[in-house]
């Protein structure tokens, strides 16, 4: 290594020898070989992690020179200009500051990004290697740039009950969402999670549906729609993928509970002309969905009807005239719910159709008893219907189940109900009042993958039927890409 760091090999030889009568005598010859050499380095520095999002984070920088040449480097040093970089922390293969042919040293040093670095974008940073070779200076020049984009944020929303919200996640994202890949799928294995976001898989909502759109004009606005009845929080993630990084972000919906009118349903009550007075309170077959109590608001009879009519906030009550003619009169009767907050809620109404009989005959020339084991009855409404087998789909990006049963003779409207599916269903809400000819519905206000029942309850007037047997469990599709499902 000394004759290719010297550049050249000089060689003398000598020879010797006497004549045959003893004379001494000897002669030299040099011969210097001149040898080819090179000085050369080669320089990289990389930078740990490739993204520092806020002012504070901590950049490693990692430095590798080596002899890339024949000769031996002296003075071997890296200098790194940039105001904050720490001293760099050299591991020489042999003597400080000396490479042999081959050899390698590798250095590291450390920078605190700035307000300054975030607000650029970016930390863009040059390194020299110089070293001294036989024949004179030589250096080289490694860059190393790091982004310093700040993470996406989470987002929130407000919705009333049953109102679809839309909400545009990347509008509060900065550069995070410039050039960035939308979805509602796993785009990482290991995302850094924003406000709480699931990894590596992003959250799916559980009492609603989301729909996002991943480019054109409308990327990134997500529209949630929630299932009938829920009122409370919500959420659902997104996945977002750039060249700063990839992130699961959290988006939580306030659902807000909302007044539903109630339903008023028709009554009737038999009376005899010249007998007793007859109490009814029509609040016994109107429900309303939000569980809230009910309250009579009032009754108007019409001018013609026999015999006086009057109502408190929970009983009618009939009085039959005692003379007249038989016959019947509908009533209109209103309710409103949460009685107990006036203003606030919402009037229903319906019927009261009186049926008036004429006074039985009084006996003449004959008696009658009396017989206690005599007894009446309303009888039981026992008609049914069955649910075939429900089919799980999706529409315009939601999940949607499609129902369908076969028709009772007689009835007058056909509730749907469901509940939610497993070891200990939820309660049963009703989901929607159809005509008594009507046998199929499409129910798209569901959670993505959450499973449910249904069933069909037929209504012949005032009198609810029998209510069919449960679905068998149907599974709603989850979301899998940024369109939703």
């Amino acid at each position: 290594q000394a004759d290719v760091d010297a550049g050249q090999i000089a060689n003398t030889a000598t020879v010797r020898g006497a004549s045959s009568g003893g004379t001494q005598a000897q002669a030299s010859a040099t011969r210097t070989v001149t040898l080819d050499r090179t000085a050369t380095l080669a320089f990289t520095k990389t930078a740990t992690p490739g993204n520092v999002p806020t002012a504070g984070g901590v950049v490693t920088y990692a430095f590798r020179l080596q002899n890339t040449g024949s000769t031996t480097l002296t003075g071997v040093s890296i200098a790194d200009p940039r105001t904050g970089v720490s001293a760099l922390a050299y591991t020489w293969p042999g003597t400080a500051g000396t490479l042999a042919p081959g050899q390698v040293v590798t250095a590291t040093a450390t920078y605190t990004a700035t307000t300054a670095d975030v607000a650029a974008g970016s930390i863009v940073n040059t390194a020299t290697a110089t070293a001294t070779a036989p024949t004179g200076a030589i250096s080289r020049t490694a860059t190393a740039t790091v982004l310093a984009v700040p993470d996406p944020l989470p987002d929130a929303a407000t919705t009333p009950q049953g109102v679809p919200v839309v909400v545009d996640v990347l509008a509060n994202d900065g550069p995070a969402a410039t050039g960035a890949t939308l979805s509602r799928a796993q785009l990482s294995a290991t995302p850094a999670l924003v406000g709480g976001a699931a990894a590596p898989v992003p959250a799916s909502p559980t009492s609603g549906s989301v729909t996002c759109v991943a480019s054109g004009t409308d990327r990134g606005r997500c529209t949630y729609r929630s299932v009938d009845g829920f009122t409370g929080v919500d959420v659902f993630d997104y996945a977002l993928q750039s060249a700063a990084g990839t992130w699961n972000v959290r988006v939580t919906i306030t659902v807000t509970p909302v007044n539903r009118t109630a339903v008023a349903r028709a009554d009737r009550l038999v009376a005899t002309i010249g007998g007793p007075d007859v109490m009814i309170d029509p609040r016994a077959n109107d429900t309303d969905v939000d569980g809230d109590a009910l309250a009579i608001t009032g009754a108007t009879p019409p001018a013609a009807l026999p015999g006086s009519f009057s109502c408190s906030a929970v009983l009618c009550m009939y009085r039959p005239p005692t003379t007249g003619t038989a016959g019947s009169t509908a009533i209109a009767y209103a309710i409103t719910d949460r009685p107990g907050a006036p203003g606030t809620g919402i009037a229903a109404t319906s019927t009261i159709t009186v049926y008036l009989d004429p006074a039985p005959l009084v006996p003449r020339g004959f008696t009658h008893r009396d017989d206690a084991a005599l007894g009446a009855s309303t009888g039981t409404w026992t008609s049914t219907t069955t649910v075939t087998a429900a089919t799980a789909s999706c529409v315009a990006g939601r999940p949607v189940t499609a129902l369908a049963w076969t028709a009772v003779p007689g009835a007058t409207d056909q509730l749907v109900e469901r509940r939610l599916a497993g070891t200990t269903p939820g309660a049963w809400i009703t989901v929607a009042r159809l005509a008594g000819t009507v046998t199929s519905f499409s129910d798209d206000r569901l959670g993505e993958s959450r499973s449910y029942q249904w069933r069909v309850r037929p209504d012949l007037q005032r009198w609810l039927g029998v209510a069919s047997a449960p679905s068998v469990a149907v599974a709603q599709p989850a979301a899998v890409s940024a369109v939703g499902c």
